[in-house]
Parts: structure tokens; sequence; C-alpha cells
């Protein structure tokens, strides 16, 4: 991607396509009431819909909510007017550091704000109970490596070793063990790697068969506009692993494109 941008763009707007419809999927799907008083932070979130969305369906419940993305990116947000969002105050004091530049966004009883930020750095994403993530680890953004480095920096930002929480909002393609002899399977979910998945969590999700066969079909979309393959239940678990993470639960929403993937630190 990074030697063809024109890739990255098609790309990009296959997933402004079809992200209204996941934001809904993501509101819905997850009871974020029981987040009240919480602070969350949407890492990669542009404008802060996701957290705004959250704010306004929830509009009886008191969070604090923010949303992280690169100083330029806020920057530019600065000059624009952001749809459904209304800014209530900017400031950026000229004594202050880049990433204490704050934005503000009203909505409905709750306050998103935009802060600068670098998910590589953690001095600059602020503590919080959760961290909210969607289609951020795409495997045509960040090798690997880069992405266990970007889940170990959220989970020190975590305030709560026991109740923090990761929340991801990914594609979730099925298990080679799951799939049947007329439904594709995942050639990089080896039988080597299963031993290192507890079986609790490995069970953590099935796929009906009109499930799978949408989901493969939408795996091969991602790569017709230049986004590589999504991860399986198991490449999930095995990528939290390496960042002493735990897949505590893949809920499912109305958006195939988009499951919750709940992650929480590794308990002792």
């Amino acid at each position: 991607v990074k030697d063809h941008p024109q890739s990255l763009q098609y790309a990009n707007d296959f997933v402004k396509l079809i992200s209204n419809s996941e934001i809904n999927s993501i509101v819905t799907g997850f009871d974020w009431s029981k987040l009240e008083n919480k602070t969350m932070i949407d890492i990669g979130g542009y404008n802060g819909k996701v957290m705004d969305a959250i704010g306004k369906h929830y509009s009886h419940v008191e969070f604090d909510l923010k949303c992280l993305d690169l100083p330029d990116v806020i920057t530019r947000i600065k000059s624009f007017e952001r749809d459904n969002l209304n800014i209530t105050s900017i400031s950026s004091s000229s004594s202050s550091s880049s990433s204490e530049c704050e934005c503000k966004c009203e909505c409905d009883g709750n306050v998103v704000e935009l802060i600068e930020g670098d998910v590589m750095k953690s001095e600059t994403i602020p503590s919080c109970d959760v961290i909210f993530m969607k289609h951020f680890l795409d495997r045509c953004m960040w090798t690997e490596e880069e992405t266990v480095q970007i889940l170990e920096t959220c989970s020190n930002s975590l305030l709560d070793d026991e109740n923090g929480m990761i929340i991801l909002g990914e594609a979730v393609i099925p298990d080679r063990s799951s799939c049947t002899s007329t439904t594709p399977c995942n050639d990089n979910d080896n039988a080597n790697d299963k031993k290192y998945v507890d079986q609790n969590t490995s069970s953590l999700f099935t796929f009906s068969q009109d499930e799978k066969e949408i989901l493969f079909a939408l795996d091969a979309l991602y790569m017709l506009v230049g986004r590589e393959r999504q991860r399986s239940v198991t490449e999930w678990i095995l990528l939290a692993n390496k960042a002493s993470l735990q897949v505590k639960e893949i809920i499912p929403t109305l958006s195939p494109s988009c499951y919750l993937i709940v992650l929480k630190k590794m308990t002792r």
C-alpha cells in the first residue's frame, strides 16, 4: 500500500461507503451504558463520529468521550464543519504542547473531545478506562509487529488492569477448522497455532453457513479494493495474546463487516 497510494484510496473509499451503517451497528451492538462515567477514547477516530453517536444514543448516560488522531488530522478537522457535530469550543494554548490542543463538540449532554496524539507514542495517549478502534488494525496499514505495539501501547494506557478494556470494531472470518468442504478456508490458520489458543476462547463465536458465505465474500471484496484479507477468530486471539491481552468476547452486530472484539489484560 505504501508503494501504491492509489490502492489505499480505493480501500478508504470502500470503508467510507460502509462506515455509517457500521457506526449504527456499533452503537446498538453493545451495551455502552454499563460504561457510565468511564473515559473512552476512540483511537484514529478522525472527527469523533463514533463517540458522538454513542453519546447521542445514550444521552441519559454520562461519559467522558475523547477521540484521538494525528495532529495534522485534528488541525484539518478544525477548518471544516463536521457533519452532525456541534462545536462548542476550540482552543489551543500557545504554551501547550501539540498533544494538549483541545477541540470539543456537544452531543446531547455528552461532549466529545478531539485530542492530538500518536498511537505509537504512549505519552500522547491519556489514561482511560476504554479504548475503541474501528478498522484501525487492518493488515494493509501495519505490520504484525506494529499492530502488537499498538495494542501494547493502548493496554498501557488503561487505568484499571482488571476492568479496563479495548474494544475493536473489525471484520472476523471463520477459522479453517470451522469450514466445510464447500466453503473457502483461511490457509494461515494452521494446526500448530491452535495449541496456543485457550479452548474456552477458541469457541467464543460460531458462524452459521450463511454467515460464512457472506464473510468470505466480504473478505474477497476487501482484497479487491486494495485491503488485505481479514483475520480469523484464532488470528485475533493469537494477536491479542502477543500483546498480553485476552479476547473476552466477539460480538456480532448488524454489519457483517464489523464485529465487536472485546479485549482485556491477561490475568496472572
